[in-house]
């Protein structure tokens, strides 16, 4: 099973839990018996490409035409990108972040502040900034991490887009050597408008517009 996947079951439970809907309920509203969504859930089965898409509208506002093409852009591109929501939920990522064995299953964790408690107050501050951008339109995350006994860093390139009044970030994130490290503490830098915005989004290797619609 794809981390994609399990994240897609993750954000179903959420979901259910925040919107106080049982099991039984849920599975009558998707079509599936309430053992199905049970096995989502808990990552032991992979929804279909039908219930994926009935999940997403269910706890993304998957129908919004934006999303609907920020979606097809990540599950197309060659590049390493992901999609989030406001909670800085993974909508999707790209095939070569989350293939078996990819990125994603390796280091996907050190986005998670459950997972990784060290990353918790960027993550609050996220959701902090994605509630309201005040001009905001990009961040750069950086999380310093050690593989054996050299230290890497995961970077994560975002640009804000405002989907049916609510933020989500488009993403180019990258796993690499840090030869140099400035810090061992995770990072969050953010971009507003102004005359070096462009270009400092440029510099970072932002993909996508500045702004969403």
């Amino acid at each position: 099973m794809s981390m994609r996947d399990r994240d897609l079951g993750s954000a179903l439970r959420t979901y259910r839990i925040r919107a106080r809907i049982n099991q039984h309920d849920l599975a009558r509203i998707v079509g599936v018996s309430q053992s199905q969504i049970s096995r989502w859930e808990s990552g032991r089965d992979s929804p279909r490409a039908a219930n994926a898409e009935t999940i997403r509208a269910l706890v993304f506002g998957r129908t919004d035409p934006q999303l609907v093409a920020l979606i097809h852009l990540v599950e197309t591109t060659s590049a390493a990108m992901a999609l989030y929501d406001e909670e800085h939920r993974l909508i999707v990522a790209s095939r070569n972040l989350s293939h078996p064995g990819g990125p994603f299953q390796q280091w996907g964790w050190l986005f998670d502040p459950g997972a990784n408690p060290a990353f918790g107050p960027i993550h609050r501050r996220y959701r902090a900034i994605l509630a309201d951008p005040e001009g905001t339109v990009g961040l750069r995350v950086r999380v310093p991490f050690r593989v054996g006994d050299e230290p890497w860093c995961a970077e994560a390139r975002q640009t804000i887009h405002v989907v049916g009044g609510a933020g989500v970030a488009l993403a180019e994130i990258a796993f690499l050597p840090d030869p140099h490290p400035a810090t061992s503490e995770p990072s969050l830098e953010r971009v507003v408008p102004g005359a070096d915005a462009a270009r400092a989004l440029r510099r970072q290797g932002a993909a996508g517009p500045l702004l969403g619609g």
